[in-house]
């Protein structure tokens, strides 16, 4: 152990740190304050102020490396002495010479495959001695070898160490006690095998003995076997690149003709998906005038409604011409026949003119507009009319999809000659994936019921481009932004021959649509029938709301969400919906209406622009009642709602007692059905309870209380108590015509607690005091009467 007193560390030496071995029998301190330790394997000598230690063996001339147990002295002379088993040693520290010259390391032996090589032997590498050669071949079957060397020290030549390297195989020395080297599996390569050595006091010499050693590949990885691979995959390649030429040739005529046929293919889909797109696009302007039209030529029509109905046909009219304008436009882009008419345009007064388009619209949307533009006048020399076209296209698009806010900003960058327009709204965004797509034409995003034909962003970009600008799109979850960076052309240049259209441009869907007058009250007088209206479009909903009012109660919606709260708080009769909706189109809306308890029994109405069969066929599997294409007539409609809600009227007064008077369930869609059944199963259960109450019919239907009533008062036209007493009263009609129980047991049988009351309810039901009803039933089928 050693002790540092400025630290107060101790430190521990053990054979990790060189001593010979861990039982120390004797430390005696020599003149020069060196530590000399006996050991059972030898003598050993420490130098604090260095750190050194030398170990001293039998190979250094000791008698023995096994000293005795506190065997040892230092004599005024400062000799040591230290007993071993074979006698004692002394010696004076001080005479200790230590040698500086190192003894060379020289090669002794190579064994192949664990035997030794001969010199000029069979398959031999030598041609002299090992001490002699520097270098040696060897072929690939002879990679398992070993190296023997020797240090040429014979002063405790045991403790003598060695270390090795093979260059280009291993990068470390390598240090090892024994003198030889045994190496296997060494791949074909030039390799250079050195190695030296250190006497027993620790000294390592500086010069390395070296063995160059090449291992010599087989024929199959020799160069000259390369050379033949390259040839031989050369002509194999080249064959196979003359039969597969041949073979394309071949088939070229053949895949052309296949290619042509699916490039029609392609463009004849594309079509159909234009014209179609285009077809549901005009479906609805058309029944906003076909309906006004049947309004007008009516006989009666008053003169606000006459004034009203014209509105929307100019409306609808003008929107059908924005259509075919964006059409004639695009076909000019698309032939590169729409030519630019450049004259100084004042931006500000452009964007203005522009966003007071939009400001009824948005008025009735309750969206806020807000225009940011410079103080000072900006004119472009540019074409009016596109890039009117231009910002009307953005507006109605940020218009269609915002929830609260639109925002329009001009900047002007002089030190950049760049106009920058920038059209913002707060809808939902745009996925990223879809940022480049949504310009090409008739894109839309998939599930975005708002769509038009998908030409407008397109014929943007066209026109954009066409004033060698660029239109980019950013959006994220509160904002979706399109911005147009245009050249600032000032100076006037000869404009070219106008081709432009006749028409005056607008955006789509961007005429004024007629106000949308209030909502009439409900009345309160329960004979007319509660009709909600469902459609995004706001048109079609004024539309549908003044057509409808003049016989029914109406509430209109723009979406499925506000639809289900008035659901939830009024009692409806009827519902009518569009199919293409934003949130939930019709299809869903009625399966999930159909699905629910509450509403299953509201029979549903579809108006849509889809006329295939595929279609009417998904609305009617959906729960509908009726699925009426646009454009429809008014009459149509409202002969269809008139039969609708008769059938359910005939149906609420069918008596529901005995076999001949049951429910006719052509009437009734499925989940109504259902419902009766397990309504009439649960009362029948439970007829003998008195005290059975519509909480108890409710907690066993699943239900609350208020849509229970809302239910059975929306199909039968009664609340739930007296159905209850209805099924109570068949039942006992039942039991009277068995004729195996008295009129008092049966009384209580079926829940009434009072003879008196049973027979007041029962005469009111059927005409006749239950001890009267069975001769009178037998009068009635004697007579044939039914």
């Amino acid at each position: 152990m050693r002790y540092t007193p400025s630290s107060g560390d101790l430190t521990a030496y053990t054979t990790r740190d060189g001593l010979p071995n861990d039982v120390v029998y004797k430390v005696i301190e020599d003149k020069n304050k060196n530590l000399w330790i006996s050991t059972n394997k030898g003598l050993a000598c420490y130098e604090p102020l260095s750190g050194n230690l030398k170990v001293y063996t039998s190979g250094n001339g000791l008698t023995s490396d096994q000293f005795n147990y506190k065997s040892g002295f230092r004599d005024l002379n400062g000799k040591l002495y230290f007993g071993t088993i074979n006698g004692f040693v002394s010696f004076s520290p001080e005479q200790f010479i230590t040698s500086s010259n190192l003894a060379p390391v020289v090669m002794t032996d190579l064994k192949l495959n664990d035997r030794s090589s001969e010199i000029c032997g069979p398959r031999s590498p030598l041609n002299a001695s090992m001490p002699y050669t520097d270098k040696i071949k060897l072929r690939y079957d002879q990679s398992l070898f070993t190296i023997d060397f020797a240090m040429l020290s014979y002063n405790a030549s045991s403790r003598n160490q060695y270390r090795y390297i093979m260059r280009n195989y291993i990068d470390n020395w390598i240090e090892i006690e024994q003198p030889s080297v045994t190496f296997s599996n060494v791949p074909p390569g030039k390799y250079v095998f050195e190695v030296r050595g250190a006497n027993g006091t620790g000294m390592w010499n500086d010069q390395p003995a070296r063995l160059e050693i090449e291992i010599r590949p087989p024929f199959y990885a020799s160069t000259m076997a390369y050379v033949v691979y390259v040839l031989s995959i050369v002509v194999i390649v080249w064959l196979y690149v003359s039969w597969y030429v041949r073979k394309t040739r071949q088939r070229s005529d053949f895949e052309i003709r296949e290619l042509k046929r699916k490039q029609e293919r392609q463009e004849y889909r594309a079509k159909i998906a234009f014209f179609t797109n285009i077809t549901h696009e005009i479906r609805t302007p058309l029944s906003l005038i076909w309906g006004p039209y049947e309004q007008i030529v009516r006989p009666g029509i008053r003169p606000s409604d006459y004034k009203e109905n014209l509105k929307i046909m100019g409306a609808n009219i003008d929107r059908l011409l924005n259509l075919s304008n964006q059409l004639l436009d695009f076909q000019k882009i698309d032939r590169a026949g729409f030519a630019l008419n450049r004259s100084d345009v004042n931006l500000n007064d452009l964007l203005e003119r522009c966003m007071l388009q939009f400001a009824q619209k948005m008025q009735q949307k309750g969206i806020r507009s807000c225009v940011s533009v410079p103080d000072d006048q900006v004119v472009l020399y540019a074409d009016e009319e596109a890039l009117t076209k231009i910002v009307c296209n953005l507006l109605d698009n940020a218009v269609k999809h915002a929830q609260n806010r639109v925002g329009l900003c001009l900047e002007a960058a002089p030190e950049r000659d760049r106009v920058v327009i920038s059209i913002e709204n707060d809808g939902d965004a745009i996925p990223g994936i879809y940022f480049g797509k949504i310009f090409e034409p008739f894109f839309q995003i998939k599930g975005d019921a708002k769509g038009g034909t998908g030409l407008g962003l397109s014929l943007v970009k066209h026109l954009v481009e066409q004033h060698e600008g660029n239109i980019s799109v950013f959006s994220d979850a509160s904002s979706s932004r399109f911005v147009v960076d245009l050249p600032w052309q000032k100076k006037a240049v000869p404009p070219p021959v106008t081709a432009g259209t006749d028409i005056p441009p607008r955006g789509e869907g961007t005429d004024p649509v007629p106000e949308m007058p209030a909502l009439l009250r409900t009345k309160t007088d329960g004979r007319l029938c509660h009709v909600l209206v469902i459609d995004d479009d706001k048109g079609m909903l004024d539309f549908l709301r003044r057509l409808l009012s003049k016989s029914y109660r109406v509430s209109v919606a723009d979406n499925a969400d506000e639809a289900f709260g008035m659901l939830d708080s009024e009692d409806v009769n009827l519902i009518i919906t569009d199919v293409m909706m934003p949130q939930m189109d019709g299809f869903e809306l009625c399966k999930f209406l159909k699905a629910r308890k509450n509403y299953s029994h509201i029979p549903i109405v579809m108006l849509s622009a889809k006329s295939d069969t595929a279609s009417k066929i998904a609305g009617l599997e959906a729960g509908a009642a009726a699925y009426i294409e646009k454009p429809f007539s008014g009459d149509y409609l409202m002969a269809q709602i008139a039969t609708i809600l008769e059938n359910r009227s005939l149906f609420r007064e069918t008596p529901l007692i005995g076999s001949c008077f049951s429910v006719d369930p052509n009437r009734l869609n499925k989940a109504d059905q259902l419902f009766l059944n397990r309504l009439t199963d649960i009362i029948n259960s439970n007829i003998s309870e008195q005290d059975l109450t519509v909480n108890h019919i409710a907690r066993y239907m699943a239900m609350s209380r208020s849509n229970l009533h809302r239910r059975i008062k929306g199909l039968l036209h009664m609340p739930p108590n007296d159905f209850i007493r209805l099924i109570k009263l068949q039942k006992a009609a039942e039991l009277l015509l068995d004729g195996e129980y008295r009129i008092n047991e049966i009384c209580y049988m079926t829940g009434f607690n009072s003879a008196s009351y049973f027979a007041k309810c029962f005469q009111k039901q059927f005409g006749v005091l239950p001890k009267y009803f069975v001769s009178h039933m037998k009068k009635r089928s004697g007579s044939g009467e039914k």
